[in-house]
């Protein structure tokens, strides 16, 4: 940018001297906001990596709760079906189920 900024000059082009000046010290401030970046991340890490601990333990809790409700449901299912059921049938005798059930809350 500076090269720029002379070359303008050299034109006869009035630079403003803010100008001059944000272009002088661009790269200090630019250095400074990398250094303050660095600091945060470094800062940040330790929460970081508590935090994608804390997530993984409680993914594994859910799929563990996930898999226990689906055993206990095979074994206690409130109908039953062959052993090689149709999907709509099932969906089908899930919907009628519910609907029964709907019909008993409502009366």
């Amino acid at each position: 940018w500076q090269a720029t900024i002379t070359l303008l000059q050299g034109y006869g082009v009035d630079v403003p001297t803010s100008c001059v000046q944000h272009v002088q010290t661009a790269s200090k401030i630019w250095n400074v906001l990398k250094k303050r970046m660095y600091q945060c991340r470094t800062m940040l890490e330790d929460t970081c990596t508590r935090e994608q601990t804390r997530l993984r333990k409680d993914s594994a809790d859910f799929v563990a709760k996930a898999n226990a409700f689906r055993t206990w449901f095979k074994m206690n299912m409130p109908f039953a079906l062959d052993a090689n059921p149709e999907p709509d049938l099932a969906y089908s005798a899930i919907d009628t189920q519910r609907l029964m059930q709907i019909a008993h809350d409502g009366e």
